[in-house]
């Protein structure tokens, strides 16, 4: 077993509100507020990439249940392609940014054989004859990212537009759109960054805030899982579900 240790993952999460502009659009619009702000931009180009994540879980959903998530994450940015296994749990806080334990490994390619054999050689607890061997929730997005820094901590900005597709529902695609953004060190700056986009104090510009986003701690997993719930022509009373549909988790 590897010596890992388990990186925190402390982020900032909003979602977008209707009448948002175009992606790069609101994206150099957010990156100015920063930059009025003190942040200093790291890269000139904004990345653009391809994530596909498959989500996997116990047959009672104890991973949703609980706050955490298993997935494999399967990357594309221009001619580079990467395949990733990720285990999050979360942290308690009352930051108003999420906190979560997460385990990251590279795999050789996607599906749960290389994702159980990859987390099974850290020290992640999960019990892998609990999770159903095929995913549950599929999230297709497409990135839009960015790298700040102030006083000597970074921050990725990120802009995502997002397809969930429920793999045990018979549901209809869901599409969202999110900001992400995740401190690279003292988690404590995203409280600066949450203030200028919220202010309660004229300390910051814009004065009145950045209003085409509102505050979440839902991971995408969670939210997806909800979003899709709530579309499909299978969410019937729970009379209606036979043993079966309850056995294949479309009950959570």
């Amino acid at each position: 077993m590897k010596n890992t240790i388990k990186e925190p993952e402390n982020e900032l999460k909003y979602t977008i509100n209707e009448g948002a502009p175009q992606k790069h659009i609101m994206l150099w619009q957010l990156l100015s507020i920063l930059r009025d702000n003190g942040f200093n931009l790291c890269l000139t180009d904004i990345e653009d990439k391809t994530i596909s994540d498959d989500y996997y879980d116990t047959p009672n959903m104890d991973l949703l249940k609980s706050g955490g998530s298993l997935r494999t994450r399967r990357i594309q940015m221009g001619d580079t392609k990467k395949v990733k296994g990720t285990y999050k749990k979360p942290v308690e806080s009352e930051s108003v940014y999420s906190a979560r334990e997460e385990f990251e490994e590279p795999l050789k390619r996607g599906g749960f054989n290389y994702l159980r054999k990859a987390m099974n050689e850290t020290d992640a607890d999960i019990d892998f004859d609990m999770i159903v061997d095929t995913p549950i929730l599929n999230v297709t997005t497409e990135r839009s990212e960015a790298l700040l820094e102030k006083g000597g901590v970074l921050i990725s900005l990120a802009l995502d537009e997002s397809v969930y597709t429920n793999y045990k529902l018979n549901s209809p695609p869901v599409y969202d759109g999110m900001l992400e953004i995740e401190a690279k060190g003292d988690p404590r700056i995203l409280n600066e960054v949450h203030a200028i986009f919220f202010p309660t104090s004229p300390s910051f510009k814009p004065y009145k805030g950045y209003h085409k986003i509102t505050p979440t701690k839902q991971s995408k997993y969670s939210r997806g899982i909800n979003m899709t719930m709530e579309l499909s022509p299978s969410f019937l009373p729970e009379e209606s579900y036979t043993d079966k549909d309850i056995e294949l988790g479309k009950v959570y």
